[in-house]
């Protein structure tokens, strides 16, 4: 899942800054991970999809997919920390 992940988000950071060169599209942070939620939640899904469909894996596409509907429950959670309310760290 990790390296997944890893890979969905140097790609997602890849089109938001050429975005921004490109087409001058601006984002927040806030945008910029939303942005790599759903891709990443896009991504992980079809993997799990994938694996549901070979009989080698079916228990494991199973098993991913139950680990990404549990992930998205916490998300939808009441009192989660936002990206808003974080401190994210200064550059010097």
């Amino acid at each position: 899942l990790w390296r997944i992940l890893a890979t969905v988000c140097s790609t997602t950071q890849w089109m938001v800054r050429n975005r921004l060169i490109f087409k001058g599209e601006p984002t927040s942070v806030e945008q910029s991970c939303v942005e790599f939620r759903v891709t990443g939640v896009r991504q992980l899904k079809a993997i799990a999809r994938r694996d549901k469909m070979s009989p080698q894996t079916v228990e494991q596409g199973k098993l991913m997919e139950d680990c990404i509907d549990s992930f998205l429950l916490i998300l939808e959670q009441p009192g989660q920390v936002r990206v808003s309310s974080m401190q994210l760290p200064r550059e010097s």
